[in-house]
C-alpha cells in the first residue's frame, strides 16, 4: 500500500480526484482505508462508477474499523460536519437532511418495507448490493404482504423497530454498514450490506419505500451518520489528547514547584 494519498491515487491514474480527498479530510492512508463506498458518493461525490470500483478494489475489504464512538459520552456533542457538496459545486445535493444534532441526540425514524436479507457470497461493492436487491425483489414478488418496519437511524447506527409491536428486532452498528445503494431500476427499493462476524458472513438487508424522494433522503442519512461519526470520533480523540496535556503541565508544574522549594531551602542553608 502506497504511503501518501498521493502516490495511492496516482498508482490507480486517478490523481485529479487528490485535492477533494485533501479538502474533505482524506488525508492520511489510515483514513482512507476506512472508506465506505457510500462516502465516495455522497461526500467524495465521485460519480464514475469504473472509478470508485477502482478506488475500493485497491483497498480491498476494509480490515480497520470506523473508530468505536457508542461506548463514551461525549459532554459538548455539538459537531460541525462537511456539507456534501465540497467536493464539487455542480453536485446536486447542497445540504444533509438533518441538523447534525439530530442524529447525535436522538434518531431519524423511517417506515419502510423490509424485503428480508440475503447472503453475499462474493463482496463486489455496489454490484453486490444490487444483486441482493435483485434476489429479494424476485423471491417476494409473489407475497401477499411485506411486513413494514421503523428504521431508526443515528450515528450509531441503525435500529430495525416492529410497526407494531414497537419491539427492537435487531441493530446494526455504523461501523458495520457499508455499500449502501437504491436499485437501479426502481428507485424506490434501497439496501446495504453488512458482516456477521460471528459466522464471517455477508448478508444484503433489502427495503422498499413509498417514494423515490424518500428512499434517497434514507441513503442521504445513512451518509451523514457516517459523516457525524467520523467527526465525533475525532472530537473525542482531540478531547483525549487536551486531557492528556493538561495533566502533563500540571504535573510539569508541580515538579517546578517541588524543585523550586528545594532550591530555596537549600540558599537559605548556605546563608
Amino acid at each position: 500500500m502506497p504511503g501518501s494519498v498521493a502516490e495511492w491515487l496516482q498508482s490507480l491514474r486517478l490523481i485529479d480526484y487528490c485535492d477533494t480527498f485533501i479538502s474533505h479530510g482524506f488525508d492520511q492512508m489510515e483514513r482512507v482505508r476506512q472508506l465506505w463506498e457510500l462516502e465516495l458518493t455522497t461526500v467524495l461525490d465521485i460519480g464514475t462508477l469504473g472509478h470508485r470500483k477502482r478506488l475500493l478494489a485497491s483497498l480491498g475489504e476494509k480490515q480497520v474499523p470506523v473508530p468505536d464512538v457508542t461506548g463514551k459520552h461525549i459532554q459538548d456533542e455539538s459537531v460541525h460536519i462537511r456539507p456534501p457538496h465540497l467536493a464539487q459545486s455542480t453536485s446536486p445535493v447542497k445540504q444533509w437532511c438533518h441538523k447534525p444534532e439530530v442524529l447525535i441526540k436522538g434518531c431519524c425514524n423511517y417506515i419502510a418495507q423490509y424485503l428480508g436479507s440475503a447472503v453475499v457470497w462474493q463482496l463486489n461493492g455496489i454490484d453486490s448490493t444490487r444483486e441482493g436487491i435483485a434476489k429479494m425483489k424476485k423471491s417476494t414478488e409473489n407475497m401477499a404482504s411485506v411486513s413494514s418496519i421503523t428504521l431508526s437511524i443515528s450515528y450509531k447506527g441503525v435500529k430495525f423497530i416492529d410497526a407494531e409491536s414497537k419491539r427492537v428486532v435487531c441493530e446494526h452498528e455504523i461501523c458495520n454498514i457499508f455499500c449502501a445503494c437504491q436499485d437501479s431500476e426502481n428507485l424506490n427499493f434501497f439496501a446495504y450490506i453488512t458482516k456477521d462476524k460471528e459466522f464471517d458472513k455477508h448478508y444484503c438487508h433489502v427495503f422498499c419505500v413509498r417514494s423515490t424522494d424518500l428512499a434517497r433522503n434514507i441513503i442521504l442519512t445513512l451518509g451523514q451518520a457516517f459523516e457525524i461519526a467520523y467527526q465525533m470520533a475525532l472530537k473525542e480523540k482531540a478531547e483525549e489528547e487536551a486531557l492528556e496535556f493538561e495533566r502533563k503541565l500540571s504535573l510539569g508544574k508541580s515538579d517546578y514547584a517541588a524543585h523550586s522549594s528545594s532550591t530555596s531551602h537549600t540558599s537559605q542553608g548556605f546563608a
